[in-house]
């Protein structure tokens, strides 16, 4: 029995993009910024994008972080960093914001 190739991650870019942003929107699109209901959100997003990405590709472990923080006008800096086969394995982010918030999502996807 042959082996199928193994999927790379870099080919689902584009949906595990959309599935994040879509999540986002959901979640996030008529809110303003509300301290007490960040955990809540965040643990929603995380939890909505890995379901969502398990329904993409079942072939990858995902890791899903999610930052959600005030606009104010003060900088944010956020670094992710993974050891991984690069040719398989991938990571993408995505930033979202609307008038009172700014989101970013990392997600990792390593190949099973």
């Amino acid at each position: 029995m042959e082996e199928s190739p193994q999927l790379s991650f870099s080919s689902l870019q584009s949906g595990v993009r959309d599935a994040i942003s879509k999540v986002l929107d959901v979640t996030l699109q008529d809110r303003k910024y509300d301290a007490s209901s960040v955990e809540e959100w965040s643990d929603a997003i995380c939890s909505q994008t890995l379901a969502a990405l398990r329904s993409i590709s079942g072939s990858f472990k995902y890791t899903a972080t999610c930052v959600l923080t005030q606009k104010t006008g003060g900088g944010l800096h956020t670094s992710s960093a993974a050891c991984y086969e690069p040719s398989t394995d991938g990571c993408v982010v995505e930033r979202w914001e609307n008038q009172s918030i700014l989101a970013i999502v990392v997600v990792f996807g390593c190949s099973l």
